[in-house]
């Protein structure tokens, strides 16, 4: 009787500890949900290349640390801050010259994105305008509250 028992228990243990094993259900975390958005210059029609840029996450570390595509690609997760280094563009405070905007894969300018651009001596802020067109002085960092 006691090895009777004991080998009920030992298959009701091993039946417990095997169901797991045979699941079809794999649970995989996707991460975090990624937004490509596009640096574009006015003057030449097309992105700004190449354009080194730092996306911060909330929690201040750092998240992406590369430069736009040709096309003026950068990719960033909603809720972030990017910064541009925007050196050897001539701003548009001085002078209306140089104008960049933020524009989405259809080419469309998106408005409301909160930005503040600083160069050591002169600063703007703001957010994009219904063209994704924002203001800022020569050689400037440029933050996007993205």
């Amino acid at each position: 009787m006691k090895k009777r028992i004991t080998g009920l228990i030992l298959t009701g243990a091993a039946v417990f500890v095997l169901s797991g094993c045979d699941t079809d259900v794999v649970l995989v975390d996707p991460g975090p949900e990624l937004v490509t958005l596009f640096l574009m210059d006015d003057l030449t029609g097309s992105g700004a290349a190449y354009v080194p840029y730092t996306c911060y996450a909330p929690d201040g570390a750092i998240s992406a640390e590369d430069v736009t595509t040709r096309r003026g690609a950068f990719t960033f997760v909603p809720g972030e801050r990017c910064e541009f280094d925007l050196y050897g563009f001539n701003g548009t405070v001085a002078v209306d010259e140089e104008p960049l905007y933020i524009a989405d894969d259809l080419g469309e300018g998106k408005d409301d994105i909160p930005y503040s651009c600083n160069n050591g001596s002169e600063a703007t802020e703001g957010t994009t305008d219904i063209f994704g067109y924002f203001e800022y002085p020569a050689d400037a960092f440029c933050k996007f509250y993205l």
